[in-house]
């Protein structure tokens, strides 16, 4: 299957129905929101744009589609890092392509959208968060001023020559200056939805690309790439490193010995042929001071994916895999720690690798904007998981006494002290220059003001864990006071000085807490083999069509919410076969022994549309089968239904009738054969044929009895090859669409289908 973006008129549609009738936006109900807290301040600046948190999706299968870019934002996520595109956009990607069974592998790695599908859907999320904003669903965006600002981050890749190419360089340029894609949009919203198309957004969407690279993307491509983006488009840049740079040796430690994922193989030719650490490190002295002369900064992110070889026969016709998750989380911020302590700890770092509810709160002591999570989000609970991240945040941030990120960093790890000595080293070399030149009138002025600026990071060090940076601020206040006129400006002291000496601080501390961090993770066993081994229970039983176990996991395990629940009456249902006689002239019939039960009223279904075949729901659901291969799967077009003939499922031709679902015309493909189906509830008539039997039908109150049945020749429904001698046709697709549009139609429980008829 391929991914289908649904107009901005069906989301609108759906959104707003669903919050009125459910109180929950695209199955995430309200109390998964989050909703900031006024007591914590968890505000970040990523390359001088404000967030409200520094949570969001990775560029992945979270940020691909604008359902998925709502729901990271309703559950937290400020930073979206809008999932990669390359110049080319007609990938095949292997079925099923995501296993997070347990630590998490794929073999999905790019846009499954045309470019210019991509640069729609990015527009559209951006109308539909900022209209969002507005609206305030829940309380999402006003519990605190600036609790819903948000910023877009573009992911790009691959090579120099594809993004330079006009098909990329240009969707980066009209998400730079979207006006127009913006209109085109607006141009797609009806008159109902006037608020949303009125609404007046930025024109500007994305400021910032993080570059992601092919494993063996030579170095001075990378650079090259880099210095593209700088100049020619004018960004921010962030560049995505491997976990390679750890070097085959010290990752096959880690990971085998001393984790214990002894089933993970590495593939030594992606060490080889990846940038190297030193190669990195020259990389980025080089470009910082370009990017400072264009009044842009460059930053990294740790970490992409770790090649493994294939060891499982999941992911068809595959020699290696990526894997993500709980081990990739511990070679990541190791290589993080390594890197800041060869290129200083100024650099700017996101990351992305095993994040969860767990370890959040740590990784927010490190400094990292944003901490972007994918993996954990494929689990039981999908993008509801997200809010806990900054739940558990806040309370540490309370438990220490502490009420914005920069106090977290310096309260998480003890480091006030000897972080505010570290950042003070350079002024207190210039302090003592400065002492050491002046004339004897000045020398014991400037000599206590060396004193007191030794003593600032003890002080400092031991006020209140809320209370450092208005402490820090005063004590540097007080030492330039005791300067000599013409000394204060060596000792670089004023008001911008002085901030910029408490960011130092606070990066300093990050920097000291990664350390501390690395090591952690390395001997803590939530990240070893043991504790990352157990599959999802299954349970023995074959996923049917009607009825399951009804745990609904497949529906958030979903990144596209292309699973969704209905529901409808139990029923049993006699089914009826009808047989072309052996000379084509007339038609047998039997009642079969087993009649079509539908025993519980919730059930399951999927919108063909948002389906990418990704496997996650199979991964999860107790029962074998797949929830997205068993479970009925609507089309969103005819044309659709069509092309994926393989593919069992209904399309909805035309919904007519009130109320919606009380008269239906609609076709259906039941294993494998074509039948058109239509009711006319006002009339009490309904009919299936498959281009040789049609079936009549009286609808019933309490059931739907045959009418009659017939012999036809109608191509446009199917075409049998050969004698229709010994065709058949069975009751149960009638009575099965019977059973299941009604429901999945109304407008009292919105869906995708449902949406689609708003």
């Amino acid at each position: 299957m391929e991914l289908r973006p649904a107009p901005i008129a069906h989301l609108l549609a759906r959104i707003d129905a669903e919050w009125r009738d459910r109180k929950a936006i695209f199955d995430l109900p309200e109390r998964s929101f989050h909703r900031a807290d006024p007591a914590c301040d968890t505000t970040v600046h990523f390359h001088g744009e404000r967030a409200a948190t520094p949570l969001g999706p990775a560029a992945g299968p979270q940020s691909q589609l604008a359902q998925n870019i709502v729901l990271s934002w309703l559950a937290g996520g400020r930073i979206i890092e809008l999932k990669t595109i390359q110049i080319n956009d007609t990938l095949e990607i292997p079925r099923p392509c995501i296993d997070a069974a347990n630590i998490g592998y794929n073999v999905e790695w790019s846009q499954e959208l045309r470019l210019q599908e991509s640069l729609h859907e990015y527009a559209k999320s951006w109308i539909l968060l900022h209209w969002l904003k507005e609206r305030d669903p829940g309380g999402v965006a006003t519990a605190v001023p600036g609790a819903g600002d948000f910023i877009f981050d573009m992911s790009v890749g691959y090579d120099l020559k594809g993004i330079r190419d006009e098909a990329v360089t240009g969707v980066v340029r009209a998400l730079k200056d979207a006006g127009k894609a913006l209109d085109a949009v607006r141009e797609e919203i009806p008159d109902r939805f006037a608020e949303a198309r009125d609404l007046e957004v930025p024109e500007r969407i994305i400021d910032c690309i993080t570059l992601s690279t092919f494993h063996g993307c030579p170095a001075d491509e990378i650079e090259g790439i880099c210095r593209y983006l700088l100049t020619e488009l004018d960004v921010h840049v962030v560049i995505k490193m491997n976990p390679t740079q750890l070097g085959y040796d010290d990752v096959d430690r880690i990971l085998r010995h001393e984790l214990g994922y002894e089933q993970l193989a590495l593939d030594r030719k992606s060490f080889d042929e990846d940038l190297q650490p030193d190669q990195a490190v020259a990389i980025v002295d080089r470009l910082r001071p370009l990017a400072r002369e264009r009044g842009r900064t460059l930053g990294v992110k740790f970490s992409n994916t770790l090649v493994v070889k294939n060891h499982k026969d999941y992911f068809p016709n595959d020699e290696v895999m990526y894997m993500s998750g709980a081990p990739l989380h511990v070679l990541a911020v190791n290589l993080v720690d390594r890197f800041r302590g060869r290129v200083g700890v100024d650099i700017p770092v996101s990351f992305s690798a095993g994040v969860d509810a767990r370890n959040f709160v740590d990784v927010a002591a490190l400094g990292f904007v944003p901490a972007t999570v994918c993996t954990d989000l494929l689990r039981p609970g999908g993008y509801g998981r997200m809010p806990a991240y900054l739940t558990r945040l806040r309370d540490r941030m309370k438990k220490d006494g502490v009420t914005d990120l920069d106090h977290h960093v310096l309260a998480w790890g003890g480091h006030a002290a000897a972080a505010i000595r570290d950042a003070l080293a350079p002024v207190e070399t210039a302090f003592a220059d400065a002492e050491a030149a002046a004339n004897p009138e000045e020398k014991a002025a400037m000599g206590a003001a060396l004193a007191r600026l030794r003593a600032i990071p003890d002080e400092v060090g031991a006020a209140a864990a809320g209370d450092r940076a208005s402490a820090f601020a005063a004590a540097l206040a007080a030492t330039a006071g005791l300067l000599p006129a013409g000394a204060r400006e060596e000792g670089a002291l004023g008001g911008d000085e002085r901030d910029a000496l408490w960011r130092s601080v606070v990066q300093h501390a990050a920097a000291e807490n990664g350390r501390d961090y690395a090591r952690q993770t390395r001997e803590d066993e939530r990240y070893g083999a043991a504790a990352n081994a157990k599959e999802p229970r299954k349970i023995g039983s074959k996923l049917l069509l009607f009825d399951c176990v009804n745990c609904d996991k497949c529906v958030p395990v979903c990144p596209n919410d292309a699973n969704f629940s209905y529901d409808t009456e139990p029923r049993e249902r006699s089914i009826v076969r009808y047989t072309v006689s052996a000379d084509g002239a007339s038609l047998a019939q039997e009642t079969l022994p087993e009649p079509l039960v539908v025993a519980k009223k919730h059930q399951l279904a999927n919108y063909a549309d948002f389906c990418n075949e990704c496997g996650n729901c199979d991964i999860f659901c107790p029962e074998d089968g797949g929830p997205f291969l068993i479970k009925p799967r609507f089309f969103g077009s005819l044309s659709d239904f069509r092309e994926f003939a393989t593919h069992d499922g209904v399309f909805v031709e035309d919904a007519g009738g009130e109320p919606l679902g009380a008269s239906v015309r609609a076709w259906v493909r039941m294993e494998g054969r074509v039948h058109r189906i239509a009711w006319d509830g006002a009339a009490g008539t309904g009919s299936q044929h498959d281009g040789r039997i049609r079936i009549d039908f009286a609808l019933g109150a309490d059931d739907d009895r045959v009418a009659g049945a017939a012999l036809e020749d109608d191509a446009d429904v199917a075409t049998l090859e050969g004698d229709a001698a010994g065709h058949a046709a069975t009751t149960a697709p009638f009575h099965a669409l019977r059973a299941i549009a009604p429901a999945v139609l109304t407008t009292e429980r919105p869906n995708p289908v449902s949406a689609a008829f708003a």
